[in-house]
């Protein structure tokens, strides 16, 4: 009998092409790179002491951006990891006073060459150990960030997922499930995108995908979030930096050099895998274990 019901239970359709539809298109990159133009344009009224670099960062760099997702940009990051030697703590410090000038002075350059744009919102210059700039232009969302934890925590994510399509459709279909469920009217209560990725970097690396497809995957990664220790399991890039310093072909050296950046990303992931995000996020994973995938998009 058992048999029989099972026989006439209707497979669970693929998250693909579900997936596939929240994936960002061409003309949205457009977007990104003429706000980017658009910027790169008020570089000449700053200080020239501080002058900003921006380079992209975030999920839009690492091939895992949505529909919705923002516009990041790493300040100075370039720079700083090219300059990179044996005493980086210091070094890091040293630089605090210039970066939160930089971005002080980025805050006000942007409100005083935009205030007339119908398009522009009013920047937000939100102070911390290293404060961050929102500007909202046009309704995508753009963030300034100094810390240099963004471009290695970048690359071990994009090193990891190249040439990895089925990997890097899951890595889509946890973001926009996440983004689907608010539970508690807050989506800033999960994990920050960032510590997301790199907790499903660990699963991968832990389990594998096998045979497994999407759909597979997501609830794996469900039933091992839920026994998942932050305190050790999210710092386990061992393997991820070997890849990243061997096989990242790039003149720049940024491949090499991410190693040296290592405990700049587990800061940076450890500060944003609150217990309260880890408690909602699980709340999602007991969910996507009892109800249709389907159903939580």
């Amino acid at each position: 009998m058992v048999m029989a019901n099972n026989f006439f239970v209707k497979p669970e359709p693929s998250l693909i092409e579900t997936v596939r539809k929240w994936q960002i298109t061409q003309e949205e990159i457009d977007q990104r790179n003429n706000i980017i133009t658009m910027l790169n344009g008020i570089k000449f009224y700053f200080n020239k002491e501080e002058l900003p670099e921006w380079i992209q960062t975030g999920s839009f760099v690492a091939t895992l951006a949505t529909k919705d997702s923002d516009l990041d940009l790493c300040l100075n990051g370039y720079k700083f990891i090219r300059v990179a030697n044996a005493n980086i703590e210091k070094q890091f410090h040293k630089k605090n006073a210039l970066k939160r000038n930089m971005v002080i002075q980025l805050f006000h350059q942007l409100n005083k060459h935009f205030q007339n744009d119908p398009n522009s919102s009013k920047a937000e210059c939100r102070p911390g150990y290293a404060p961050i700039v929102y500007w909202n232009y046009n309704n995508l969302e753009v963030d300034f960030n100094p810390s240099d934890a963004c471009l290695p925590l970048n690359q071990l994510i994009t090193t990891f997922l190249d040439n990895k399509d089925k990997e890097r459709m899951f890595q889509i279909g946890l973001k926009v499930l996440f983004k689907n469920f608010d539970c508690l009217g807050n989506i800033k209560n999960f994990l920050s995108s960032s510590a997301l990725m790199v907790t499903g970097i660990c699963f991968l690396k832990t389990n594998g995908n096998g045979e497994q497809d999407v759909n597979e995957l997501i609830r794996s990664f469900a039933k091992f979030f839920l026994n998942f220790d932050f305190k050790n399991d999210a710092f386990s890039f061992d393997g991820i930096l070997e890849r990243s310093s061997l096989l990242y072909n790039d003149t720049s050296g940024i491949g090499a050099e991410v190693v040296a950046y290592d405990h700049f990303a587990r800061h940076n992931l450890a500060r944003k895998c609150s217990q309260t995000g880890i408690y909602i996020t699980k709340m999602l994973c007991n969910l996507i274990l009892r109800v249709s995938l389907a159903a939580c998009f």
